[in-house]
């Protein structure tokens, strides 16, 4: 998958980068994990590219030398000047886990999160068929009555930031959702929230 940092809205077309940082308290130097030092800051640097024209939204793939297992997190920052500097101003975090959807799930919402999962074949513009929900499902209509927000990054890209009503939820680990109308079927593969 791409651009699994993900910033949320921010002041378009300036310059940001990231830092990413183990759970030891590393920083990243595009290499491996170091002890953060000073000189050694435009190292640390990853940066981050705006999608779209002037749309605030910037992102960057996770690079590929990081642990797939791993949980880490990042600082998005404003580049002030012609290049990074350690007086740079951080704009965000988020974080990376051991998928995607744990990322998307920390930079769409924060905290407040019930839910989050992926969807799998079977969807239709008013249920919303998944291949995974953490936690897992346990009773029937578990969900009812909370909303269900795709993530920005997900695959079908009319339903990215898209919000309902969930008005049933199936008795499984991975539920069904009875959803108010949607723009446009999800696909197998794309990932949402729950809140």
């Amino acid at each position: 998958m791409a651009n699994e940092l993900l910033t949320p809205k921010l002041t378009a077309d300036v310059t940001y980068y990231a830092l990413i940082w183990n759970e030891a308290g590393q920083v990243w130097n595009g290499s491996t994990f170091e002890t953060f030092a000073d000189a050694n800051y435009s190292t640390y640097t990853v940066a981050l590219t705006e999608l779209g024209t002037s749309s605030g939204r910037y992102a960057a793939d996770r690079p590929g030398a990081l642990s797939a297992t791993t949980h880490y997190t990042y600082e998005v920052m404003f580049r002030a000047g012609g290049s990074p500097a350690i007086t740079d101003v951080m704009q965000a975090q988020g974080e990376l886990g051991p998928s995607s959807v744990t990322a998307n799930v920390t930079q769409s919402m924060g905290y407040g999160v019930m839910a989050y999962g992926t969807v799998t074949i079977g969807s239709s513009t008013t249920s919303v068929v998944s291949s995974s929900c953490t936690p897992v499902g346990a009773i029937a209509d578990q969900f009812k009555n909370r909303t269900l927000i795709f993530t920005n990054a997900t695959t079908t890209t009319t339903l990215r930031s898209v919000a309902v009503a969930i008005s049933a939820s199936s008795n499984a680990a991975a539920p069904t959702f009875t959803v108010a109308t949607l723009p446009a079927t999800p696909a197998s593969g794309d990932t949402f929230i729950i809140v």
